[in-house]
């Protein structure tokens, strides 16, 4: 039998909470996928005053995102003089719940430096009032895995119109609808569509540490839309823009894009 069989969630205070704390350090992909499980925070508890715990990357676009009234940007400290510090920070902000979002080793060691009478806590950290306790977790999609965690938090989704924006029969997506009035509709990249142009393709994905064969399909699906028509004239310049990317795996992404076009069509930058 399961763990998870007849597991019953302890039940989450919503709207009775003043001070919450969501910890989500990064990286980019993962930062963005959690935007849904922030946005259910934020609708859960409205009264409450918000923190994101973060690193310096994201501090700028948190800062304009609705889900947060405060961000602080130094989550991920270098030595254990900052770490020292920003566990009495934490300790002293007397939080009633903290949202771990990030769930590794580090922020499990800010859960265990909270001594005393310590915050409710959702996350993967052993002893949390609502840990999230399916051990498989690792192995799930982002989505998965954050609904899920949600769901041990004591939340879960709702019928249509609710502020959640997290709808029964629908997964835990981000809504980015806020993003162009916050930053007062920024340029965005239009594809062109001109024989003989170079194109910029960044190939989408977490971390090439996670490379899989449905990110680079996903990358296959979308640049196949803007290049359907192409002829051998296209030009088309991938970028791998993640620090770690092997040559083994820049390969496996260049030949997983050759489906789609031709590999005399793919240049490097």
């Amino acid at each position: 039998m399961s763990i998870l069989d007849n597991y019953t969630p302890p039940p989450n205070p919503g709207d009775t909470l003043r001070r919450v704390l969501v910890i989500k350090l990064g990286a980019l992909g993962d930062f963005m996928q959690a935007l849904g499980a922030m946005r259910v925070v934020r609708a859960t508890h409205p009264s409450a005053r918000i923190t994101l715990l973060t690193t310096e990357p994201f501090e700028a676009f948190a800062k304009a995102c609705p889900y947060f009234d405060i961000v602080e940007a130094d989550g991920r400290p270098r030595d254990i003089k900052g770490r020292t510090d920003l566990i009495r920070r934490l300790r002293a902000a007397n939080y009633d719940m903290v949202y771990d979002f990030q769930n590794n080793d580090r922020t499990a060691q800010y859960f265990v430096g909270l001594t005393g009478k310590k915050p409710l806590w959702s996350g993967a950290a052993k002893g949390a009032s609502h840990q999230h306790i399916n051990p498989e977790r690792a192995e799930m999609h982002n989505f998965d895995r954050l609904a899920e965690q949600l769901l041990h938090a004591g939340l879960g989704p709702k019928p249509p119109g609710d502020p959640t924006g997290w709808f029964i029969g629908q997964e835990l997506t981000p809504s980015l609808d806020w993003v162009r009035p916050a930053f007062r509709d920024p340029p965005r990249f239009q594809p062109v569509r001109r024989a003989g142009r170079r194109m910029v393709a960044p190939v989408a994905g977490c971390s090439f540490q996670d490379l899989s064969r449905a990110s680079l399909r996903s990358a296959e699906t979308a640049l196949g839309e803007n290049f359907a028509m192409s002829t051998p004239r296209w030009m088309v310049t991938i970028r791998p823009f993640a620090q770690g990317c092997s040559a083994r795996m820049w390969r496996a992404v260049k030949s997983e894009l050759a489906i789609t076009l031709s590999p005399r069509a793919i240049t490097e930058l």
